[in-house]
């Protein structure tokens, strides 16, 4: 099922217009035509159920929220990795050159 929301890509102003458009499967171009016709006779028509529109209706989120943690890195190489193991020793710069 479809969602309505205000999406991050192809955007005027808030993407309530492109919100609808893909919500409804129609050319985002019609949606705005109607939003200005509707800002024709005077504004409120138009511009005030577009404010609440882009109040209420929510943003598009390009990365959904992980609901679980991610695996350690020991995981992620795989049984009988030959990766390095760098020490704490190896990534702190060498401080007997400063004395």
């Amino acid at each position: 099922m479809k969602k309505l929301v205000r999406p991050k890509e192809g955007r005027m102003i808030g993407g309530v217009a492109a919100g609808f458009a893909n919500y409804i499967d129609v050319d985002v171009t019609l949606v705005r035509i109607i939003w200005v016709i509707l800002l024709l006779p005077g504004g409120l028509p138009g511009l005030l159920p577009y404010i609440i529109c882009w109040i209420m209706i929510p943003a598009e989120t390009k990365r959904p929220i992980p609901t679980e943690t991610p695996p350690d890195n020991e995981a992620l190489r795989g049984p009988g990795s030959q990766a390095p193991q760098i020490t704490d020793d190896e990534l702190s710069p060498d401080r007997s050159s400063l004395r």
